[in-house]
């Protein structure tokens, strides 16, 4: 299926390789709406770059104990949101792939949606519980009571990338909201 710019994302095992193995190379690239076939099968070509190549690592983030609904980097890329059906968010540091603190819990049901403020120092949640929760990252605190309104669970939240603004989505609206990261 096309992207928002018309444009397909495919990726194949690494050539000569029938099944994924450890440090295999798969590669994705941007092309033309149109797939670029072999034998009827979509397929790429390595890339030339890192914007145009994903390396797949062995690292393997456990700890939840229901499926992971959603992800979300940090602005920075040294920490990973998730969210999942288990009812909690939880912080990894990519490098390492190890868990920050404690999971976020406050969530009644289980998480779907994660997103980080453009400067990172907020964290929302949006849950099947039909509630937005603001995270501290940093000290990986709930801040405030939720944000309410909704008439289904959250499907989706994103900060606009240049001002204080949380967008979240429940199936039937989206509501926004203002935020503020300034400390006290």
């Amino acid at each position: 299926m096309p992207g928002p710019n018309g444009l397909r994302a495919a990726s194949v095992p690494a050539a000569g390789t029938k099944a994924l193995r450890r440090g295999a190379w798969v590669t994705a690239a941007l092309g033309p709406p149109e797939p670029v076939l072999r034998n009827d099968v979509p397929v790429t070509e390595y890339a030339d770059s890192p914007r145009q190549a994903l390396n797949l690592t062995d690292a393997v983030l456990s700890g939840h104990t229901g499926n992971v609904t959603a992800v979300a980097f940090a602005p920075e890329g040294r920490l990973l949101a998730t969210a999942s059906e288990d009812g909690t968010a939880r912080l990894w540091r990519v490098a390492t792939g190890s868990l920050v603190g404690a999971p976020l819990a406050g969530h009644r049901d289980g998480v779907r949606a994660v997103a980080f403020s453009p400067d990172g120092r907020l964290l929302a949640s949006g849950g099947r519980d039909r509630t937005v929760r603001l995270w501290d990252p940093a000290a990986g605190l709930s801040l405030g009571s939720p944000l309410t309104g909704f008439v289904n669970g959250l499907k989706s939240a994103a900060f606009a990338p240049d001002e204080p603004l949380l967008a979240s989505a429940d199936g039937s609206r989206v509501r926004l909201w203002r935020a503020s990261t300034e400390r006290a």
